[in-house]
């Protein structure tokens, strides 16, 4: 196979002739079916996607590989598995962690178990000691597993809330955080020099003398996963009849469809019913085109049989359960879906509060929050004065400032999230957990009824008590032949050529990441953000709102994050739209 850098490929015409090339040697070791023959036709009428295709690797970055399932160099498939993972076993046995280990884990999409169990395979055959989980696990069980078993990295074959048609290799080093830049730019490096075909041909000399490497992990490894979550347990001692809510569960067919309702029960509540045609794991997703908890629309069959079972509650996780999402049944019996910031401000709002009436609150305690996280969170830990640090959008940031301020510095974190549902009640791992939410969530909930309140009227008194801030995003997808670069090219003009009104409000200040500038634009002046530069830009305007752009590390896309101050969410989202319509007439 001849590869390119994606930045750096030849004239047309001749990478054409490579990519035809290459696309002959795939089909002479890994015979093409006549489907996949003729969705590759398809694909040559758009020149630049079959270039792509079968001239450039699949970009490997802190998150690892996200990508569709098809034959080709730039997708999901065995040969690019295979591939990665040569190159990540390089890289461990490099930093002296063979011994150590690497865990390998899987979610429900198709091909994650068999795409597991090849990486688990040419890890052992390079000699690592690997420890294999025998069936689809959530994924911060893995991140949690990499801490207790004190291994030197962990893979886990998911896409998260991505399509069915995708398929992703997340990667995590030795502290349970998601791999650091070093180490991601290592394993992008080795891959690009190595043979395309080296992983697929390493994994061919798997025997005894290789299994004698592969340790499998059964259902007992996840009793120590059961007893940390069961010991974060704000106030565990909640009177026996508040416990007796009503809850529905939905895994989306995913990996907390064991898990969750499992923990739920050992915690004490017995009313759990998974929602019954999302119960089963099951990688086509047949109820849920777009599996992920923030939208609305999977929650409809669990809502559905809340209304026929008198269900208040209804709690999902997306295919890898790290992220969580959450719906309640109004006064009027009608059902309403809270936002990732929402919930987020909920389960804050109830852990100060229960650590403080359990007198469970630690020395020094702290908080993390992305800087696109809702402005009601600064409010509420200056209330209690609790130390707030903001990060970037993604765990692996969460995870380092963790790192810094907890091993190294003797502080507690007692909460971490981001807007996009993702929530970690501590730093006993170090990435978001949809198991541990959904069961504070639960708790929260119970501790609520005993206040006479459901968890509507919670966030309604948040609201009173601190001011409604409207809080919400908006992903608007890039159509080209390279999305990800056109995508870089609007975020470019933004950084270059900001806008200074919207719908007809100036901006007060600028936050550019990129340049790690913050401007005044009344008086000029310009001050540092401390922050390490990424290509993200906020604007501040005069009333009071925040908007802010990033692009997406993973898909074809920028997001843009509101926070609007207004007297109710009615207002607010009236601000959203025409917000939206401004951002979308400049990226025209």
């Amino acid at each position: 196979m001849k590869l390119f850098d994606k930045n750096a490929l030849p004239p047309k015409q001749e990478a054409l002739c490579f990519a035809n090339e290459n696309l002959a040697e795939w089909n002479a070791r890994i015979p093409l079916t006549d489907a996949e023959k003729a969705d590759i036709e398809r694909l040559k009428t758009k020149e630049e996607y079959f270039i792509q295709r079968f001239l450039t690797l699949l970009p490997f970055g802190t998150a690892g590989l996200r990508g569709e399932m098809v034959p080709g160099c730039s997708a999901m498939n065995r040969a690019t598995v295979a591939l990665t993972t040569l190159a990540m076993a390089e890289t461990v046995l490099e930093a002296g962690g063979g011994d150590k280990g690497i865990i390998v884990g899987f979610d429900s999409r198709l091909h994650s178990a068999e795409f597991a169990r090849l990486a688990a395979e040419i890890l052992a055959v390079k000699g690592i000691r690997v420890y294999l989980f025998d069936e689809l696990r959530p994924t911060p069980e893995l991140s949690f597993s990499i801490r207790r078993l004190g291994c030197q990295a962990g893979i886990n074959i998911t896409a998260s809330h991505n399509p069915k048609k995708d398929n992703g290799y997340k990667v995590y080093w030795n502290d349970g955080a998601q791999l650091p830049p070093e180490q991601a730019k290592q394993v992008a490096a080795k891959a690009m020099s190595m043979d395309f075909w080296a992983g697929l041909e390493i994994a061919a000399k798997f025997d005894a003398a290789a299994q004698k490497n592969l340790h499998i992990l059964d259902r007992s490894a996840d009793e120590y996963y059961f007893d940390t979550l069961l010991s974060l347990r704000i106030i565990p001692d909640l009177p026996a009849g508040a416990k007796d809510i009503s809850i529905l569960y939905s895994p989306l067919h995913g990996a907390g469809y064991r898990i969750v309702p499992e923990i739920l029960r050992r915690a004490g509540f017995t009313r759990v019913t998974s929602v019954p045609s999302q119960a089963t794991p099951d990688g086509t997703f047949p109820t849920a085109a777009k599996p992920n908890p923030q939208f609305p629309e999977v929650f409809e069959p669990g809502i559905t049989l809340a209304k026929e079972t008198n269900a208040s509650l209804i709690i999902a996780t997306d295919p890898d359960a790290d992220r969580s999402g959450l719906a309640l049944q109004n006064a009027d019996g009608s059902f309403v879906t809270l936002n990732g910031d929402q919930i987020g401000i909920l389960l804050l709002d109830y852990i100060i509060k229960g650590r403080l009436l359990s007198q469970s609150m630690p020395e020094k305690p702290f908080v993390i929050i992305s800087i696109v996280t809702s402005p009601l969170v600064d409010r509420i830990c200056e209330q209690y004065t609790i130390p707030l640090y903001h990060v970037y959008t993604g765990f692996k940031y969460i995870g380092e400032k963790i790192r810094e301020k907890e091993d190294f510095g003797g502080e507690t974190c007692i909460f971490a999230y981001e807007e996009s549902h993702g929530y970690l009640p501590g730093s006993y791992c170090r990435d978001k957990d949809g198991v541990a939410a959904s069961l504070l969530i639960a708790e929260m909930a119970a501790f609520h009824s005993t206040q006479g309140m459901t968890c509507a009227d919670a966030i309604d008194a948040i609201y009173a008590q601190y001011g409604y801030i409207g809080d919400f995003q908006d992903a608007i997808i890039i159509h080209a032949a390279d999305p990800m670069i056109k995508a870089a090219i609007i975020m470019e003009k933004l950084h270059q050529n900001p806008p200074v009104e919207f719908d007809g409000v100036k901006v007060a200040h600028i936050n550019d990441y990129l340049s790690s500038t913050r401007t005044c634009l009344t008086t000029g002046h310009v001050s540092p953000i401390t922050l390490s530069s990424d290509n993200v830009i906020s604007f501040e305007l005069t009333d009071g709102c925040r908007i802010t752009a990033r692009p997406s590390g993973t898909e074809p896309l920028i997001k843009f994050y509101y926070s609007i101050p207004a007297k109710n969410q009615k207002a607010a989202l009236v601000r959203r739209h025409a917000f939206k319509a401004a951002l979308e007439s400049m990226m025209e």
